[in-house]
């Protein structure tokens, strides 16, 4: 019985007018009054100036990318840091184990979403790879 109403359905949405214009006029609003030249005349500016920006880019590549302060800020980036992140490790959902280095003391902090909690601290520096020992 349901396989021959579908026929029937399926004829009757076919033929019933279904277009674009009748959603905009059970919306409320009217077609954008904007012309295609208008469209395209934006579009070509787009391109025009991407096609300007690329150009500048390639003829003078030191005047534009290279201003005076980056000397200096690419020297601030490569100064000594004092906080060295050294491993961090998720013990649960909520909550992360770390451990960090700064000034040369090392703490165990345990992170969560209440906030951070010092576990440990040590002055002490971290053990180095031991010397292989001599046979005498």
């Amino acid at each position: 019985m349901t396989i021959r109403l579908r026929v029937p359905i399926t004829c009757l949405c076919m033929f019933f007018p279904c277009s674009s214009a009748m959603a905009q006029h059970l919306g409320g609003n009217a077609a954008p009054d904007i012309s295609i030249f208008r469209i395209f005349g934006a579009l070509a500016a787009c391109l025009l100036i991407a096609m300007g920006a690329i150009f500048a880019l390639r003829r003078y590549p030191q005047r534009l990318t290279a201003p005076r302060a980056w000397p200096s800020i690419a020297k601030a980036m490569m100064r000594e840091r004092r906080i060295e992140v050294i491993e961090a490790r998720r013990i649960s959902v909520h909550a992360d184990l770390c451990l960090a280095r700064c000034d040369g003391v090392e703490y165990l902090l345990l992170c969560g979403p209440s906030g951070a909690k010092v576990l440990k601290q040590s002055g002490i520096e971290p053990p180095t790879a031991p010397s292989p020992a001599r046979d005498a």
